[in-house]
């Protein structure tokens, strides 16, 4: 079969005859296939003179010939071709004005979408068949009504749509234009699919433009080769290998193309998978403008400047682009939204203002090193943004300037360019001047919507943004002609090409969904039966020719390929309905699988070895995959010797598949971390923090790592500042009860109406009818406290182990170890009573519905997780003998104070055995801490999760098979100290030493 090329250049010189200067015109089925053509016409030698390149040569579409003939047509009459923005617009414009059922389309984007493809195909309908569909009621009538009321708008401001356009060029074709003199004999390109206007053109044309055509044998091309694939990843990456392998074989890259399904999917996965290979590429369904960072910083600032500038959104911008703050450096987004988040900003330029003021004023700067100088800063950048954006614009000039602006006072690229790959900064900083080139091109909607409101500008640019491909810089990434062509299927029509590889090639994907057209129907479409409205069965015919065109335009090469599986559906994929007939008969199918005659890759292993590697980290896994397939140590391979990252990612899979405790399950090394400084107290939680899971300690009390807020995702207030808030209230009333105040239930509501307040003005309340219901039951809580408060209370809020910030803090309790070291506690004792039999009573209160105490009924101090009690009962206990206190009785007790409770109180009474005991549990968590022991434990399966787990921040960073991983390595002799403390049994003597009971029966039971 002769190839495209070949046959198109001799068409061309014959029709050139003896004159190698008379003018030629090539009609080719895209733009992209002109370029293609005009390229490889310059590479062909002309027989006759042995010269290189063929001269006056035009090479175009029949939709540009078309817009060449109709201009000077348009322009007597005063009219220009339609811009798309302004054709939807005046779409929009005509719903509006209709009297028909579809007068509510025009502010539903989609649907104006959907009636702009309707007019696109209506565009190229002859007027009988328009006016056969006008005669179909209902719709048909509604439908050509709304698209001739477009072109009238159009019209009515200057402007031509697309069926006046062609309409003019057809009666120029007939009229014998002056413009048909220059275009000499016309060829043309025959592949796929053809419209009937480009039909009706070409048969307009005058006798001396003597139109003949080159066809290839394209309507049954064959495959060379065909394969399959575990999954379009490797699919992808074996092209690759492919592309490359024929490169080596003498095929250039611009001779060939990887085409594709429409669609992102494959468009993302090719595009990656090139550039990782360092493969240069052109074609078309590249990025769009909305993905650059020009795009992304005007989109959002639109977004933001009408709206009520909530957190996460105002975050999200600032963390998609570099954004400049006022002083011209870049904002550093991950700690601006930590920030912001500890601040509990929701929404509101008064909730940026006064929440971040607060946090700077009185708020705990400490966490992650927030400073008050961030909060201020944040909340000036957004008070100088938001009055920066309010000035919102009227008109659509007005929105180019505006947007100028925007970019100009915002946008990072020259800050963070230098970080960049030099081509990356280069093609951002082109698509910013397209990004203000395109705005600027909407001023002409002026004319049809001179006073539009901000909804419709905002929905123009985010259309137009995704809609406009952007242009690389320069020559650097070129056009057609540079590196291999990637396109979706119908783009490879009438490409000169070598190697063509059809990838995707899957039934949910070719054809894929084909869903009924809203706007004009299957049913009408069939009843006007006219290859100008084509109707599905058509449509499927017409996507199969283009296929086969597509694969024709390979020469040499002709390839399909398809995936077995979609791991992002976890679907199972079959073979296009086409890919038979495309692979060739001598191929045989059987479901998914392939048959006789096709390539099955397996896996990713497999198709490792089956091609040259596309990338430098693939060159590197196939080296290691040989060395390890000979039986050596992979951490011994040259690869590892020489790579760093590379021999500490094998370390640390290598450690985690023994037995034995490495640094990587948590065994850091003794006397890493300290378990308390010698001269400062220690806190029972810290300890207890450990005891429960080792490797939470490390990551939250040593290494600080802690999840950044989301006050936005905040529904209902957390638990935790549920129970600091139910703190804060009890300790303000029984502080007054101390000082003699006496009971008052009023006065306990007085103060919770306070500090609802204060807490909902930090922003960590949630939705407002959730909090109604919280503080309500909160309300119910403190009521039924008030009913069980029985004792006059001795002390509230005291302190011990504080005594350097504290003048009113107990001495710290010193407890000796087994290893004889000491260790001092320090802590915060809710309140104590004194009662009327003489018991020294300490409570803590708790909230929630506190289950995990039952475990105290077996273990006074549950294997280290809660030495609270013990340790409150010594310190009061301590304090008020060495004041002269009669404090023979100490009892200690977990008041529970909320409505779900599931006991009223846990109680426990001090005795030598139960401070041994406590001692104990204490020596074994400050062994594991100073031997740098610190292994994830994630405690019992409960509820489809681990109990230690289930209320952790930090779960997602620990393995998915955490509970396997504890249980292989809890043998360990170097865990025997975590053993020895998760499965201690108390004595029977103290088995029961913590009771639950009423409140009334805790003094004398």
């Amino acid at each position: 079969m002769a190839s495209l090329l070949d046959s198109l250049a001799s068409e061309i010189l014959h029709a050139k005859g003896s004159d190698l200067l008379a003018p030629v015109t090539v009609i080719a089925t895209s733009h992209w296939s002109a370029v293609a053509l005009r390229r490889a016409l310059g590479t062909v030698a002309c027989p006759s003179t042995g010269t290189v390149g063929i001269a006056n040569v035009n090479v175009t579409t029949a939709d540009d010939l078309g817009r060449e003939l109709a201009s000077p047509r348009l322009s007597s009459e005063g009219l220009r071709v339609a811009p798309p923005p302004l054709r939807i617009e005046a779409i929009r414009l005509a719903a509006r004005r209709s009297g028909h059922g579809l007068t509510a389309l025009g502010s539903h984007d989609a649907t104006v979408e959907l009636l702009a493809t309707a007019f696109d195909e209506l565009d190229s309908c002859p007027e009988e068949i328009v006016e056969l569909i006008h005669r179909d009621e209902p719709r048909g009538r509604e439908v050509v009504d709304l698209y001739r009321a477009t072109m009238d708008i159009m019209a009515e401001h200057g402007f031509a749509g697309g069926r006046r356009v062609r309409l003019e060029a057809i009666e120029a074709a007939r009229s014998r234009s002056g413009r048909l003199a220059g275009l000499g004999q016309v060829v043309v390109v025959e592949a796929g699919s053809t419209t009937g206007y480009e039909r009706v053109l070409l048969q307009e044309l005058p006798p001396h433009c003597a139109v003949s055509r080159v066809a290839l044998e394209w309507p049954h091309p064959q495959a060379t080769s065909a394969a399959s694939y575990p999954d379009p990843d490797e699919e992808v990456r074996s092209t690759i290998r492919e592309v490359l392998r024929h490169a080596g074989e003498g095929i250039p890259l611009w001779k060939q193309a990887i085409l594709y399904p429409p669609g992102p999917s494959y468009t993302r996965l090719v595009h990656q998978q090139l550039s990782a290979a360092g493969i240069p590429f052109n074609g078309a369904g590249g990025r769009s403008l909305a993905s650059t960072m020009a795009g992304r910083l005007l989109a959002g600032a639109i977004e933001l400047a009408d709206g009520d500038w909530p957190r996460d959104q105002v975050m999200a911008w600032i963390a998609s682009v570099p954004v400049m703050d006022r002083d011209g450096s870049l904002i550093p987004a991950s700690r601006w939204d930590r920030v912001s988040g500890l601040a509990g900003v929701l929404r509101g330029t008064d909730q940026w203002d006064q929440r971040l003021a607060r946090l700077a004023e009185h708020g705990s700067l400490t966490d992650g090193g927030a400073t008050a100088g961030e909060a201020r800063r944040i909340s000036g950048f957004v008070g100088e943004l938001a009055r920066f954006v309010a000035h919102i614009p009227t008109t659509w000039s007005d929105l180019a300037r505006w947007s100028s602006e925007v970019l100009d006072r915002y946008l990072g690229i020259g800050p963070v360019a230098g970080t960049l790959p030099q081509l990356v900064a280069d093609n951002e900083l082109a698509a910013a001047e397209q990004v203000r080139s395109l705005v600027s091109s909407l001023a002409c909607l002026d004319e049809l919507s001179p006073a539009p409101d901000w909804p419709a500008m905002r929905r123009v640019v985010s259309r137009e943004l995704a809609s406009s491909a952007a242009k690389p810089a320069g020559n650097d990434t070129g056009g057609v002609g540079y590196g291999v062509f990637v396109a979706p299927f119908p783009y490879g029509r009438g490409m000169c090409l070598d190697a063509v590889h059809m990838i995707g090639m899957t039934e949910s994907r070719v054809p894929g969904q084909m869903a009924n057209d809203v706007v004009l129907p299957d049913a009408l479409r069939v009843r006007i039966d006219s290859d100008a409205l084509q109707s599905r069965a058509k449509r499927l015919e017409t996507m199969l020719l283009d296929l086969r065109a597509s694969l024709s335009s390979g020469s040499a090469v002709r390839r399909v390929t398809w995936p077995r599986n979609d791991p992002r559906t976890g679907r199972t994929e079959s073979p296009s309905r086409w890919t038979a007939e495309l692979a060739g008969s001598r191929y045989a199918f059987s479901g998914p699988q392939a048959g006789s005659g096709i390539t099955c890759v397996a896996s990713f292993a497999a198709a490792l070895s089956s091609g040259p590697p596309v990338s430098p980290a693939e060159y590197d896994l196939r080296s290691l995959h040989d060395w390890v397939a000979r039986d050596h140590d992979p951490l011994a391979s040259p690869l590892a010797t020489t790579d760093a990252e590379l021999a500490a990612g094998l370390d640390l899979l290598t450690a985690r598949r023994r037995q034995r405790l490495t640094r990587f399950d948590g065994l850091v090394g003794a006397s890493t971390v300290s378990p308390f400084d010698p001269s400062a107290a220690v806190s029972a939680t810290r300890l207890e923090r450990y005891a429960e899971c080792p490797r939470r300690f490390l990551f939250e009390r040593v290494l600080e790592v802690a999840a950044p807020p989301r006050p936005e995702d905040v529904w209902q207030i957390e638990p935790m500042d549920k129970g600091t808030l139910v703190h804060a209230i009890l300790e303000d009333y029984v502080g007054e009860r101390v000082l003699g105040a006496p009971a008052s239930l009023d006065r306990l509501l007085e103060i919770a109406e306070g500090h609802f307040a204060e807490v909902y003005a930090r922003g960590i309340t949630g939705k407002p009818l959730l909090w109604d219901m919280d503080k309500a039951a909160i309300v119910r809580d403190l009521r039924r406290f008030f009913s069980e408060d029985l004792h006059q209370p001795l002390d509230a809020e005291v302190s011990f182990g504080d005594v350097e910030t504290d003048a009113h803090s107990w001495p710290p309790v010193a407890v000796t170890l087994a290893d004889g070291q000491e260790i001092s506690f320090r802590g915060k004792v809710d309140r104590v009573d004194m009662t009327a039999e003489g018991v020294l009573l300490v409570s803590d209160y708790k909230t929630g519905r506190q289950s995990d105490l039952t475990d105290l009924e077996s273990d006074p101090v549950a294997a280290g997780t809660r030495l609270q009690l013990p340790l409150y009962a010594m310190a009061a206990s301590r304090y008020y003998r060495s004041r002269g206190l009669d404090a023979s009785v100490t009892r200690a007790r977990y008041w529970l104070v909320s409505s779900n409770r599931i006991a009223p109180s846990f109680v426990l009474e001090l005795s030598p055995e139960i401070e041994a005991w406590f001692s104990r549990a204490v020596s074994l968590v400050v062994q594991g801490i100073e031997t740098g022991l610190f292994p994830g434990i994630p405690g019992k399966t409960t509820n489809g999760s681990w109990e230690h787990c289930q209320r952790c921040d930090l779960d997602p960073l620990c393995p998915v098979e955490r509970d396997v991983q504890w249980e292989q390595k809890s043998a360990d002799p170097a865990a025997s100290t975590l053993a020895e403390l998760s499965g201690s049994t108390a004595p029977d003597s103290l088995r029961g030493a913590v009771r639950r009971c009423p409140l009334q029966e805790e003094v004398d039971p």
